[in-house]
C-alpha cells in the first residue's frame, strides 16, 4: 500500500512540475512583438517594428532566372544575374500616408548591398500583381507583396535593411538607424 501511495505522490509532483514549466515557458498575454532598435536583426518570419514608422515581416524568398511578364504574350524578365524575390508583409505605423519603395528596402549579404527598384527594376517587379514597389499605405494599412532584387548568381544575401526613416533614399546614411530582418528560416 505504501508504494501507491509513493507512486501517486511522484505523480502529483510530476504534474505540478509541468504546470510550472508551462507558465514559465508561456510567452505572457502583454507582451508586445519585438520591437527595433539599432542594429537590431529578427529572424525569418518575426515581426521587425521601428516605432511610428513601420513594421515588416519577411514572409518567402526565393530565386529564380527569369520573371513572368505582367502582360499575357509578353517575354519574361531575364536577370544580370539572378532575381531574389522578396515576398514581405509590410505595415505603415506613422499617422501619415507612406510609399514602398525598393530602393529603401536593400538587401545585403556581408560584401555588397542590393537595391531594387528604380529605373527598369521598377517594371521588373511589376510580374507580380502583388508588387510592393510604388503602393501608398494610408496610417495603419499593412500590404504583403513582392519586391525583386537583381543580384550576382554567387551572391547570398542574408538580411533586409530597414531604415528607422522612410524619407531617404540611401540607408547608408550614417545618421539613418537600420534595422535587419533575415531573409532566410
Amino acid at each position: 500500500m505504501a508504494w501507491v501511495g509513493l507512486a501517486a505522490a511522484l505523480l502529483a509532483a510530476g504534474i505540478a512540475g509541468g504546470v510550472v514549466t508551462f507558465l514559465a515557458l508561456r510567452p505572457g498575454d502583454d507582451e508586445q512583438p519585438k520591437q527595433a532598435d539599432k542594429s537590431t536583426t529578427v529572424a525569418f518570419g518575426e515581426r521587425l517594428i521601428v516605432p511610428d514608422v513601420v513594421a515588416v515581416t519577411v514572409r518567402d524568398v526565393q530565386r529564380m532566372k527569369r520573371l513572368a511578364p505582367r502582360d499575357r504574350g509578353a517575354r519574361p524578365v531575364a536577370a544580370h544575374g539572378e532575381w531574389l524575390v522578396a515576398t514581405i508583409e509590410v505595415t505603415n505605423l506613422s499617422h501619415e500616408d507612406q510609399t514602398v519603395s525598393a530602393r529603401v528596402l536593400e538587401v545585403e549579404d556581408d560584401k555588397l548591398i542590393y537595391t531594387g527598384g528604380g529605373g527598369a527594376a521598377s517594371s521588373q517587379e511589376l510580374f507580380l500583381r502583388h508588387a510592393l514597389h510604388g503602393r501608398t499605405l494610408h496610417p495603419g494599412q499593412t500590404a504583403t507583396g513582392a519586391l525583386a532584387y537583381d543580384v550576382p548568381e554567387r551572391a547570398r544575401p542574408q538580411r533586409l535593411r530597414v531604415p528607422h526613416s522612410w524619407a531617404v533614399l540611401d540607408v547608408d546614411d550614417p545618421k539613418v538607424e537600420v534595422s535587419y530582418a533575415q531573409l532566410r528560416p
